[in-house]
């Protein structure tokens, strides 16, 4: 059974070292448009974790992620501007 749903276990110690050696990420279109909604320290997190990984080849990102980024990208960040904007009007 736990061949067949490998998901539904937890990992070893052992089996998450080797998928960060190993794994290629593939990242969806929130998580590009999230660098847009986090605080700039968790931004920075974000980004060195990313270099990390395209310094080794083990980035994917399909088409259809960047192109749905780019068609949500002014609205994320109107939206966001907005939201600050509001936040400052209350202090």
């Amino acid at each position: 059974m736990k061949d067949l749903f490998f998901w539904k276990f937890p990992l070893s110690e052992t089996d998450l070292a080797e998928l960060w050696e190993k794994a290629t990420f593939v990242f969806d279109t929130n998580f590009l448009l999230d660098f847009y909604r986090v605080s700039s320290s968790t931004s920075d997190d974000y980004f060195r974790i990313l270099e990390y990984l395209k310094d080794r080849d083990r980035i994917w990102l399909p088409y259809q992620v960047a192109d749905e980024f780019f068609q949500h990208q002014k609205e994320t960040i109107d939206k966001e501007k907005k939201s600050f904007q509001e936040a400052l009007s209350i202090f």
